[in-house]
């Protein structure tokens, strides 16, 4: 069967065995259901746009959801690639990227140590966003910030990128248009930004660095 996606109609915390969404076309039991990076599977047949789920399925982990987030529904065979399971540690055969949504101003999330992260900010008001320094053992933890709907959101990193500092630090979005950001490398204790060379004929130098 076919995806159905809609969003939740209410913040939903880590340990709430029902959600809340905005429409229930497609959530029947049985099914699986994805909020960021969870997946919950619904243990009853719904009663109107609340349904009863059993949380952290697949190996995800539970944790908390914003209103407005995204909550696709699908058979268990209709996810081909599963949400990615809690890794301890540095796992060896590719990384965990954990999805977080956001719908209202304040800071952006970390990624743990040894995975990497991907930060969707919901909505078309403003939110004014931050992002804190990575410590030492982040090196080489790669950060995306997205966007869901239109808006000159703002996003501050505390040291500006690849610490050049105050006049480097706030990124404001497009707003005529969704955008992804990044990849962000975190690089001794800073977030650096990706830089993008045109090259035309035969290139021996590359110099490349914020301007």
């Amino acid at each position: 069967m076919a995806f159905t996606t809609t969003t939740l109609s209410a913040a939903c915390a880590a340990n709430d065995t029902t959600i809340k969404v905005t429409s229930a076309t497609g959530f029947t039991k049985g099914r699986f259901v994805r909020v960021d990076d969870e997946f919950f599977q619904i243990s009853e047949t719904p009663s109107g746009t609340r349904v009863a789920v059993t949380r952290g399925q697949n190996g995800t982990v539970q944790a908390a959801h914003v209103v407005n987030a995204n909550a696709t529904v699908g058979d268990g065979s209709d996810f081909a690639n599963p949400a990615p399971t809690q890794v301890l540690g540095y796992p060896l055969g590719g990384r965990d990227r954990r999805v977080t949504t956001y719908s209202a101003s304040g800071a952006i999330a970390l990624p743990t140590p040894g995975t990497d992260a991907v930060a969707i900010i919901q909505g078309t008001s403003v939110r004014v966003m931050t992002v804190a320094d990575p410590t030492a053992d982040m090196d080489g933890c790669l950060l995306w910030i997205a966007t869901s709907g239109v808006a000159a959101h703002t996003v501050d990193f505390a040291s500006g990128l690849s610490g050049e500092g105050g006049s480097y630090n706030i990124l404001t979005l497009n707003s005529n248009g969704r955008a992804v950001l990044g990849p962000f490398m975190a690089i001794n204790l800073f977030w650096q930004a990706p830089v993008a060379v045109a090259m035309t004929g035969t290139v021996s130098d590359i110099t490349a660095g914020l301007a």
